[in-house]
C-alpha cells in the first residue's frame, strides 16, 4: 500500500517508471542488443497500444545504442531525453530525471518528429521488417 501511493505520487510528478526500468537495465547491463531482442518478443505478444508504441520506441531506441557500451542511468536518461520531443522515451527521460533530480544538458534544435519513416505493410505477417526497396518509379515498396 505504502509502495503503491509512493509510485502514485512520483507519477504524478512525471516519473515514468517503464523508462527508468529500461534505463537501469541499460545501465546494469550495458547490453542493448540483448534488451533489444527481449523488446522484439515482448511486441510480438499481445499488449494494449500504449505498451506497443512505448516497446516500438524502445526497439528504434536500443538499435540506435546497440554497441554502445556501459554507461550510468543518467547518462541513458540523457539519452533517452535526446529523442524527438513527441516521443514517450524524451518525455519519460525529460520528466524523471527532474524528478530524480539529475540535470540533464539540452539539445538546441534537435528532431521533432518520431518515426517519420514508419508505415504500415498491408499483407506482411511478421512484425518487424529490417529493411525494403522501391520499385523503380518510387511508387511500391518492394
Amino acid at each position: 500500500l505504502v509502495c503503491k501511493s509512493w509510485r502514485r505520487e512520483l507519477e504524478s510528478r512525471g516519473f515514468c517508471n517503464r523508462t527508468v526500468q529500461l534505463c537501469s537495465a541499460l545501465a546494469e547491463t550495458g547490453d542493448a542488443d540483448r534488451l533489444w531482442h527481449q523488446a522484439q518478443r515482448r511486441l510480438h505478444r499481445s499488449m494494449l497500444p500504449p505498451d506497443q508504441d512505448f516497446c516500438m520506441e524502445a526497439c528504434a531506441f536500443l538499435k540506435k545504442h546497440s554497441g554502445g557500451g556501459k554507461w550510468s542511468l543518467r547518462e541513458w536518461l540523457q539519452a533517452t531525453s535526446q529523442e524527438p520531443d513527441a516521443s514517450i522515451l524524451s518525455r519519460g527521460g525529460l520528466s524523471t530525471s527532474l524528478v530524480l533530480g539529475l540535470p540533464l544538458v539540452g539539445w538546441v534544435g534537435k528532431p521533432q518528429e518520431s518515426y517519420t519513416g514508419v508505415y504500415t505493410l498491408k499483407g506482411h505477417s511478421a512484425y518487424f521488417v529490417s529493411s525494403a526497396a522501391f520499385s523503380p518509379d518510387g511508387k511500391r515498396v518492394v
